[in-house]
């Protein structure tokens, strides 16, 4: 597994910073020095992070980020394999659309050990989120496809213009009135095919505490909403019972 890991100083700038252009495909290939020296912000890659590298295998990629980082938006915009760990907070926009793109991100997994802001998955088509803490307003608004999962508490607003996907949280959110169907109960099988992101397969990413909440997935009956249907959304909305 190639993995690149970038811990946050703390004399880092704290203004806003768009981490949409910071990928797998331009990092790959790329000694320590022409990492740290990448543009980001106002500055480079150097400025904000202690940047480390492990290549002993190429097959799978991942991106670790260490530190708060509430201030830098649009992380995974651009993924489509392998995986982004946040251990921390993460910003607004994550894994979602950016640039003016159509759709967010295509594949992969992130996972955040902390809280993630506003438009959580915006326009994303595939893939899977996972956040361990809270998430701001607008979670899976206007959500293409994939798999959003949120342990912690879900704010308001969430899945508007939601097409398809699934949203997964610990309770059943206020959803806007007559945008969405009634609740109904059943099992939620897919549950048992899916590994949540605490079953790590090394040391090289940090561990996140779904175990209780994915327990509740696959051994209680669940409720199921569906919508958007102001855009004739079949995405799901699913909590434990």
């Amino acid at each position: 597994m190639t993995v690149w890991t970038m811990t946050r100083k703390r004399n880092s700038p704290t203004s806003a910073v768009d981490f949409s252009h910071i990928h797998m495909d331009l990092l790959a290939g790329r000694s320590i020095d022409s990492i740290r020296s990448l543009p980001l912000g106002d500055g480079a890659i150097d400025d904000h992070f202690e940047v480390s590298l492990d290549d002993r295998d190429s097959n799978t990629k991942r991106i670790v980020l260490r530190g708060d980082f509430t201030d830098f938006h649009h992380i995974g915009a651009h993924l489509s394999a392998g995986e982004i760990w946040v251990d921390g907070n993460a910003g607004d926009h994550l894994g979602a659309a950016a640039d003016g793109k159509r759709v967010g991100m295509l594949g992969g997994r992130i996972t955040v050990t902390g809280n993630a802001g506003d438009h959580l998955g915006h326009r994303m088509r595939r893939g899977e989120i996972w956040v361990a803490g809270d998430v701001g307003r607008f979670a899976a608004a206007s959500m293409i496809a994939g798999t959003i999962v949120v342990a912690g508490r879900l704010s308001t607003d969430a899945a508007i213009g939601m097409r398809r996907g699934s949203l997964l949280v610990n309770e059943m959110p206020t959803l806007a009135d007559g945008r969405f169907t009634a609740a109904l109960e059943r099992e939620y099988l897919i549950a048992s095919l899916i590994d949540s992101p605490q079953a790590s397969p090394n040391n090289a990413a940090p561990q996140a505490d779904f175990g209780s909440m994915w327990d509740r997935f696959r051994h209680k009956r669940v409720l199921v909403r569906r919508g958007d249907r102001a855009v004739q959304g079949q995405g799901e909305i699913v909590s434990p019972l």
